[in-house]
């Protein structure tokens, strides 16, 4: 089975049929098998799309709505004062060209179950959320990070200054209960709980463990 993955806070009801039906949306998607909206826990969810190989690509931008992804980020890759960036259906990240940028701002660790990113011009805006966090792999393609959480900070023309992301392996690593879980319905088995210890993301390099 492959999913798409995302945050909670979009990806729900348990079940629930999901399209992508933004400027660049292909119809679609599958249903929320997975989420933890309303159960405490990070801010996660799983869409099930089938058992039809994934493309390891995504939309970064409204002039590039293939980017390969080489790998996912680890645990330590990104720093202090490095460089990333989020893609969004937000107006003013539309109006960037559908993402924006920023500067991490503390180490983002194992231990770390959102990591955060600042721009003091404006970074992150409602509607962003459940956007790719990537940057550029100096391969031609990108390395993601993770999914956009939520904002904080300071307003700036309707932006927020920081963005809270959720790392690759907060997603890999969860223990999903069967609350979090979709338990099927007629012509459809219920979804596995539990942790995923063989799920992987799929990348121009393969199957790859954050």
């Amino acid at each position: 089975m492959y999913y798409v993955p995302g945050v909670a806070h979009v990806d729900q009801p348990l079940g629930s049929w999901k399209e992508e039906t933004a400027p660049s949306g292909q119809g679609g998607l599958g249903h929320v098998s997975h989420s933890t909206y309303g159960t405490g826990g990070p801010d996660i969810g799983l869409i099930a799309t089938g058992t039809r190989p994934i493309a390891p690509r995504i939309r970064v931008s409204d002039g590039w709505q293939d980017a390969p992804v080489s790998t996912v980020g680890h645990p330590g890759d990104l720093r202090l004062g490095m460089q990333v960036c989020h893609s969004g259906f937000a107006d003013a990240t539309q109006a960037a060209g559908s993402y924006r940028c920023g500067t991490v701002s503390a180490d983002c660790l194992a231990s770390s179950t959102t990591c955060r990113v600042t721009n003091p011009a404006g970074l992150v805006s409602g509607g962003d959320s459940g956007g790719a966090v990537w940057w550029y792999d100096g391969q031609g393609g990108v390395v993601l990070h993770g999914w956009v959480k939520a904002a904080s900070g300071t307003q700036v023309d309707g932006s927020w200054t920081t963005m809270h992301f959720v790392p690759p392996w907060v997603l890999q690593n969860h223990p999903w209960t069967t609350a979090q879980t979709w338990q099927g319905t007629s012509g459809v088995s219920p979804f596995p709980a539990g942790p995923h210890h063989t799920g992987c993301f799929v990348t121009t390099q393969g199957c790859v463990r954050s």
